[in-house]
């Protein structure tokens, strides 16, 4: 059985029965035994012979990318041979047991062939010795052919023997998911010396004092040594007494114990509260003693003494503090917020200054634009640049951010000093908005505190959860559970353009590792090179009816610039269970997300008992055939409302819009104005009985809706017509909501039979013609929206796919449907051969992307490999307007030239370029396509217009680690009044 995060191992002597990174917990003869291996961190070199020229490299514990590789593994055991063989001995931990003296034993197995099919294998045994410095060890090494077998003796190796407690030191905030373990704070041979308010103290956090203390005792955790002539016992640990409490008003951890109290004497109480410090590291953690109550008369209660601990090991993740669920349990996620790349500018109008911040996480010390003296040791989050360049830290240590009722409030202090000796800090208020708008508000230079005021929609409540275990519960019913643990122990891969592939897996690493990497569970692979973009995790996300998992993985490029990649796996519904994969990639912004379809992401459908209709005069109606699996038909109303619905079937949540309707309702009204997500969605009508013959018409009708504090029902007609065309809103009175549907499947049959004779052609489609090697190809673009009135036509209805855009390809006049892989291209096999010893064919690609307008096919020829390009508005989602929003950019439309570091490029702006090029980038007499224009212009928090281009031809920078990497663009429009329109 192979052990990843060193668990779920039986052993001979011993079984494992938890463990939780490097910690063992084992039972032996119905005793609890631990080890814990977490300081065994750092890199050991373990020396063979004089001359070093043999040598094992040790990593147990926590093994990241930042480790070398060995024979491509990164491996936790690597012997290296004069300086460049390498063979990885041991990545992979087998089996965890106790010898016959009671010391832990690891066997590991590497990856390297020692002989045939044998790897090589090491046996790891930890030998206690309590006198030795806990960072120090002693090794010894054996040689048995393929297998090591090497001895450690190191204070590591001792066995746990204040298990009792350790075990307070760890709690849960159910409220976030997020547990607490202080154990890191424990010392295993010099105890903490406490001095300060005259007062001296040896002790220990989450374990007793260690051995040679000034009191002794087993379970003695506090040593007063104010006198060391008299040490006195000042607190004992003990499981049944003590507690670790999370204070959610201070956000706070708190410890507690107590003097151990006889019949003469109340017990006193000892409070560690514990404040968090990014800049502390637990092996750096210095604890304070502030005070204690009634010291000289230990008669009056309460008798309590407190102890500060500033240190790391108490902060949580900011990204997810910035999950805000609060005591009115409202929640919150502001990690939409987050930069990864540049950050948020705000100019100070007063001095032309300029203010920086990030939200959740520090700034980005890889912004261009943003001055060296604001990312000093990378721990700054707010930044002011004056209008000489000089610039100081407003703030760097997070608190918050929390809710107060009204507003979501985050604090970032301790920053550079003030004039009157204070720091810096800032204070942003978001407020739940439906316009964006962020301003700096006012400066206080007597409490030397920046305010700035954020209207966002991003600060407004939101349906959130988040578990562990490969498994969520939806917010409102907690019931309703999605699992995703019948996907794990399978790969999900997909070849795709230029070469590149990926491949990922659910809640467990790759069978094959990535790059190396034993744990990635997401790989990006291009030209032969892996990147590992996402370690694996086991934790789901609902948020707002979208169902996702998020890991972080390697950085995209290779000289430590940018951010770590960053990769989303979304589940959406699909009944049919496709695992239909669709994916996107930013290469700048180094994310990546994989969207696939399963039934485990759907809730338990309603469905009406027979979706068909007997006429009695020979003709049966079925229905079912507008059933859809994985979306929903859309109905956009005039008032910033949309109308969903399906057919015999309730809609389709958590699709990929992220719909959230009542789990019954059939017709469901989505109000986008309102901010307020739980209240966005209003049932029409539940799923209920199965369609009816009224007149010449086809009734389905849906009711115990409730809209507007009204009982509301809905009822679709379905009409017989040659072509499709609906379902169409026609009223809405007396509480009901009456809706068309015209369509061939209502009619009888005769009538069906000539509505065949009559679209059983092309000519309602639109073509285009090729000719490629002396054949004849005609593209044939099936419309969006199959209901299409003018562009419909009987193969693409029965060829019709709910996975993507339906393209139908004839071949001297043979037809072929093909589905558009991640909506841009198919690929077509042809019988035209290419390398006759080689056995191989030409392979036409077949590339869609959006336009302005519609450009004559592009044909490039490359050995065996052929590409056509089509722009045409007909691919684009969206229509490509000059505008966004209420920014109108016709006065700017055309061809401009910028000159950036001896670099000149031309840009396309509301315009298509030769063959549809967005912007040309002119180096060194050479042109480089630098994207296509596929998206409409958007607005962002910042209040400015973006431009992207995508697709360009192959990027020529060097620090990327992928050669075949495209080039995209991004183009920020900044609204200046000073400035002029061209």
């Amino acid at each position: 059985m192979v052990l990843y995060n060193l668990c779920l191992i039986v052993a001979a002597f011993a079984a494992v029965i938890h463990c939780e990174d490097c910690v063992f917990n084992l039972k032996h003869n119905g005793k609890d035994i631990q080890f814990d291996l977490n300081r065994f961190e750092e890199l050991e070199k373990v020396n063979f012979n004089k001359s070093n020229d043999v040598y094992l490299n040790i990593k147990l514990c926590k093994s990241n990318e930042h480790i070398s590789t060995c024979d491509g593994i990164k491996s936790k055991i690597c012997l290296v041979k004069y300086k460049s063989t390498k063979a990885d001995i041991g990545s992979k931990i087998k089996d965890v047991k106790l010898d016959v003296k009671d010391q832990l034993v690891l066997s590991l197995e590497g990856n390297t062939i020692c002989e045939k099919n044998l790897k090589y294998s090491t046996d790891l045994t930890f030998t206690c010795n309590k006198h030795m410095n806990e960072n120090k060890m002693d090794f010894k090494v054996n040689v048995n052919h393929c297998k090591y077998v090497i001895e450690l003796e190191s204070a590591v190796g001792c066995p746990v023997d204040d298990l009792d407690i350790r075990n307070v030191c760890k709690v849960t905030i159910p409220h976030i998911n997020f547990k607490f373990n202080l154990n890191a704070l424990r010392r295993l041979t010099l105890n903490y010396l406490v001095e300060n308010q005259n007062r001296q103290f040896e002790l220990n956090i989450c374990g007793r004092l260690t051995e040679n203390n000034k009191c002794g005792g087993n379970i003695t955790t506090i040593c007063d040594i104010t006198d060391i002539r008299n040490p006195k016992v000042y607190a004992v640990g003990k499981y049944a007494n003590d507690q670790l409490l999370y204070d959610t008003d201070s956000k706070s951890l708190k410890l507690i114990q107590h003097e151990k109290a006889t019949k003469k004497k109340r017990g006193r109480r000892i409070e560690f509260i514990f404040k968090c410090d990014e800049n502390i590291a637990p092996g750096k953690t210095k604890p304070k003693f502030l005070n204690e109550e009634n010291y000289q008369d230990k008669t009056i209660s309460p008798n309590i003494a407190y102890f500060e601990v500033a240190t790391s090991a108490v902060c949580i993740p900011r990204m997810i503090l910035c999950e805000v669920i609060s005591k009115y349990t409202a929640r919150f996620n502001l990690k939409p917020l987050h930069k990864r790349v540049d950050n948020w500018k705000i100019i100070n109008k007063n001095n032309r200054g300029i203010f920086y911040l990030n939200i959740c996480g520090y700034l980005n010390e890889y912004d261009g634009q943003i001055s060296t003296s604001c990312t000093v040791d990378g721990k700054t989050s707010a930044c002011y640049v004056d209008g000489s360049g000089k610039g100081i830290s407003i703030g760097s240590t997070q608190i918050g951010p929390y809710y107060d009722g009204n507003s979501i409030i985050l604090n970032y202090t301790d920053g550079d000093k003030c004039s009157n000796s204070l720091k810096w800090s800032t204070v942003i208020n978001l407020t739940c908005s439906g316009e964006t708008k962020l301003i700096h508000e006012t400066t206080n230079f007597t409490s030397c505190t920046h305010v700035f005021n954020w209207k966002t929609p991003k600060a407004c409540e939101i349906l959130f959860e988040r578990k562990d275990q490969c498994m969520v519960t939806h917010p409102w019913y907690s019931q309703t559970v999605y699992n995703f643990s019948n996907l794990k122990d399978q790969t999900f891969e997909k070849n795709i353009e230029d070469n590149a592939s990926f491949r990922f897996s659910i809640c467990g690493p790759l069978q094959k590792p990535c790059n190396g990497i034993i744990d990635s569970a997401a790989c990006w692979s291009a030209g032969g090179t892996e990147m590992n973009i996402g370690l694996f995790t086991e934790q789901i996300v609902f948020d707002n009816g979208s169902i996702y998992m998020s890991m972080q993985g390697e950085k995209c490029v290779n000289n430590g610039q940018g951010p770590n990649s960053h990769t989303v796996i979304r589940f959406v519904c699909d009944y049919l269970d496709s695992n239909w994969i669709e994916y996107k990639k930013d290469f700048e912004e180094c994310t990546f997300q994989f969207t696939i379809s399963t039934k485990y992401a759907c809730t338990q459908p309603l469905k009406t008992n027979n979706c068909t209709v007997d006429d009695q005069m020979g003709n049966i109606f079925d229905l079912s055939k507008l059933t859809k699996s994985n979306s929903n038909y859309e109905i956009i109303t005039n008032q910033k409302k949309t109308i969903i619905l399906n057919v015999c079937h309730s809609v389709i949540n958590n699709d990929i819009n992220g719909v959230n309707c009542q789990f019954n309702s059939g017709v469901c009204l989505v109000d986008h104005t309102n901010l307020l997500y739980s209240n966005r969605y209003k049932n029409l009508g539940d799923v209920n009985e199965s369609p009816q013959k009224k007149g010449n018409k086809i009734i389905l009708e849906m009711i115990n809706g409730f809209y507007n504090n009204h009982k509301v029902s809905s009822v679709i007609e379905f009409i017989c017509s040659n072509k499709n065309n609906g379902p169409v809103l026609t009223a809405e009175e007396n509480h009901k909501f009456i809706f068309q549907w015209f369509t061939p499947l209502v009619c009888p049959n005769h009538q069906h039979i000539k509505k065949r004779e009559i679209i059983n052609n092309y000519s309602t489609l639109k073509q285009t013609d090729l000719q490629i090697d002396g054949l004849n190809y005609t593209i044939y673009i099936c419309p969006k929206n199959n209901n299409d009135v003018n562009y419909n036509s009987e193969i693409c209805l029965n060829n019709n796919s709910p996975l993507g855009r339906k393209i139908i390809l004839s071949v001297n006049k043979q037809n072929i449907a093909y589905t558009l892989q991640n909506k841009l291209y198919f690929d077509h096999i042809t019988n035209t051969v290419c390398d006759e010893k080689r056995n191989t064919t030409v392979q036409i690609r077949f590339m869609f992307y959006c336009g302005y307008k519609l450009q004559i096919p592009k044909i490039a020829k490359n050995n065996c490999e052929i590409n056509v390009l089509s722009i045409n508005p007909e691919m684009c989602d969206e229509k490509l307007e000059c505008n966004a929003g209420l920014y109108d950019l016709t006065p700017i439309k055309g061809t401009h030239i910028v000159n950036i570091n001896e670099r000149k490029y031309y840009i396309n702006i509301c315009i298509p370029g030769a063959e549809g090029i967005g912007g040309i980038m002119e180096l060194n007499n050479i042109n480089y396509n630098i994207g296509y224009q596929l998206t409409p212009f958007k607005t962002n928090e910042e209040e400015t217009v973006e431009m992207s281009f995508t697709y360009g031809d192959s990027c020529i920078d060097s620090r990327l680690k992928f050669p075949n990497t495209k080039y995209s663009t991004t183009m920020k429009f900044i609204c200046d009044i000073s400035e002029n329109e061209v």
